[in-house]
């Protein structure tokens, strides 16, 4: 037998004796421990100069073992250990901790397995080097440069948008050691922009990783910015955004993000990259958070996430001196932004059901005041040299929208206010129209031009399409004398923007290409839809409106001269009644009603938006 056979040999005796944890292998004294060989009754050979080492590897074994095994309680501890009732405190720690099977349900420690620790012991052992055979690049997918060239576009061009990675941890190398599924996302996504041949089998190989992970009940946080990566750029018939979120919600909250402890109660030795991981997590529960409320208000379904003490005290989390520059200071912004338009929403349909007239207009001064502090606060710190100009157009862009949304809860009943001669609000109309308007115009006339709009992500349409649906809506439902003031803005600027999407793309298949079909066909629509206009008089008194003075910071009232506010809507002659009153005229375009979801779902269907899903339809946009 040669020598290093021999070696092997009696490291694997080692290892066995070790397992079998009898008193005999423990040493007789301190200065002559026993040896394998006096173990089986052979004669005491001379110490190998080598056995050193396998020694220190044996204690460092052991010791890691220990420091495992002791972070969880004896069996008598376990039944002291939480005087709650409650089931999810009662119940095995195995069951707690996001493995939820009948098996460590009913499990006791030490009976049911050989092995009592949990199963996610694997979590801090040391580091496979088996080779992943789901890579993309190990799969001949495509080569190791072009991989390395879709991964750095991505994280210069696509992270700034979304906010979701640190280019200082998450590098190719990281990634690819990390997770399988979340490098070929990653490279799926920028092969859309930047390698479109690529794009399919990228989008196939992403999709059945996706599938495994599912099957086997995967949880990671690079799962989770796995399936959040796929939502951001989707296919055009992709309808499973709602879906996925909540999926990789549930997935955060089995491995207990909801209660995330503090990374200064790990102690004081903690490292950069400790840092920068836990700093990972929290940001990806924080996309989390953006992203359902945001589906929330636009799909009118309940949220799932709750304001958790690291969301309500994100205030000052980009501040950290391992924040990244831009990508977490617009994160913290759109969760302040998000936590506040909740806030609002609640209190605007707290008294429902009942008609919005019935909802007093100081509301809308608050929350109209409430976003106005938003933007005080946050707009200015975005002209930092440090912040990209897609994050500077999109803090504006997303404030815009919020306003938009929050704004046209008042205006629900406007068809039927009118024919009963309850004046509308004059502020709510023109708040909504303007943000309305200038989300258009910030991307015709400030994004558009950098040509930076094609690397924009899914809900930026979505946000557009709702912006353009609404002008639309507002048009053919106010009264005719309104209408004559501003249709043509919103025309222009509908148009402005269809222009500017369709000079952004080349492939009839982007979002942009999608947008600019869209956007034209909806004007083509309205314009078809109109009839000659007849007019109504009413003759019930008109209630006043709400004339006090709003300081909407839209992009439309920054920029456009001549506009007095809600008083550039007042009429010169017979539209106008008495000071400060929209008379009760219920002159509109055909019979249009922002209540009557049915109508609109067929109307925008037909010029190719699924207004449910939020998605464009390619059968109807490719005719």
């Amino acid at each position: 037998m040669s020598k290093l056979a021999a070696k092997g040999f009696r490291w694997s005796l080692l290892l066995f004796v070790r397992r079998i944890e009898t008193p005999k292998l423990q040493p007789q004294d301190s200065e002559s421990p026993a040896t394998a060989g006096e173990y089986f009754g052979s004669p005491a050979r001379q110490q190998d100069p080598t056995q050193h080492v396998v020694d220190e590897r044996v204690q460092d074994d052991r010791a890691w073992i220990s420091r495992t095994e002791s972070q969880f309680p004896s069996v008598s501890e376990r039944w002291s250990i939480s005087d709650s009732l409650q089931p999810s405190n009662l119940l095995s720690k195995e069951a707690q901790s996001g493995h939820f099977s009948l098996q460590n349900v009913l499990s006791i420690p030490n009976l049911l397995t050989t092995d009592s620790t949990p199963s996610y012991r694997n979590e801090k052992a040391p580091p496979k080097e088996s080779l992943d055979t789901d890579d993309p690049i190990f799969c001949n997918l495509l080569s190791y440069p072009i991989a390395l060239g879709l991964f750095d576009n991505f994280m210069r061009c696509l992270n700034p948008y979304i906010s979701q990675f640190d280019p200082n941890l998450h590098t190719f190398t990281y990634i690819q050691q990390k997770s399988s599924f979340l490098l070929s996302a990653i490279l799926s996504a920028s092969s859309k922009a930047f390698h479109p041949p690529l794009h399919a089998q990228l989008q196939a190989h992403t999709e059945k990783l996706l599938g495994k992970a599912f099957i086997k009940g995967e949880k990671s946080v690079e799962i989770v910015q796995g399936i959040l990566v796929l939502t951001y750029w989707k296919e055009p018939e992709e309808a499973r955004t709602w879906l996925l979120v909540g999926y990789a919600i549930r997935m955060c909250i089995e491995m207990g993000w909801h209660r995330m402890p503090d990374l200064c109660g790990a102690g004081g030795n903690v490292s950069e990259l400790d840092v920068r991981e836990h700093r990972n997590i929290q940001r990806t529960w924080l996309v989390l958070f953006v992203y359902d409320r945001s589906l929330s208000s636009q799909m009118g379904k309940p949220w799932m996430i709750e304001q958790s003490d690291m969301v309500q005290d994100s205030d000052r989390w980009h501040l950290n001196e391992f924040a990244v520059p831009g990508v977490d200071l617009l994160l913290v912004a759109f969760v302040r932004l998000r936590i506040m338009s909740s806030e609002m929403l609640e209190l605007v349909f707290l008294g429902r059901p009942g008609s919005s007239q019935n909802r007093p207009e100081t509301l809308l001064k608050l929350l109209n005041s409430e976003i106005s502090r938003w933007e005080t606060k946050w707009y200015s710190l975005f002209d930092q040299d440090d912040v990209s100009p897609c994050q500077h157009f999109l803090v504006r862009f997303y404030g815009l929208h919020v306003r938009l949304l929050l704004n046209s809860c008042s205006l629900q009943d406007l068809p039927n206010q009118c024919k009963e001669g309850i004046s509308p609000s004059k502020q709510a109309l023109w708040l909504c129209f303007t943000s309305a308007v200038g989300m258009l115009e910030l991307i015709s006339q400030e994004f558009g031009p950098l040509k930076l709009l094609y690397f924009a992500q899914d809900s930026v349409h979505v946000m557009t399409a709702y912006a353009a649906t609404f002008l639309i809506k507002l048009l053919l439902s106010v009264p005719g004398f309104l209408r004559a003031d501003l249709e043509v803005l919103a025309i222009n600027s509908i148009r402005e923007a269809s222009e500017t999407f369709k000079d952004q793309c080349a492939a009839q298949k982007t979002g942009c290409a999608m947008q600019a079909r869209f956007l034209a066909k909806v004007v083509d629509n309205y314009q078809a839809m109109k009839t000659p206009p007849t007019t109504h008089h009413n003759t019930q008194p008109a209630q006043s409106l709400d004339t006090g003075s709003s300081s909407s910071s839209s992009y439309l009232t920054r920029r456009t001269s001549g506009s007095n506010g809600p008083e550039a809507m007042d009429m010169e002659n017979g539209g106008r009644g008495e000071e400060g009153q929209i008379g009760g005229h219920s002159e509109v375009v055909g019979n249009y009603a922002f209540s009557d979801n049915e109508m609109w779902e067929k109307m925008f269907a037909e010029a190719g938006f699924r207004l449910n899903d939020g998605v464009f339809m390619p059968e109807v946009m490719g005719s």
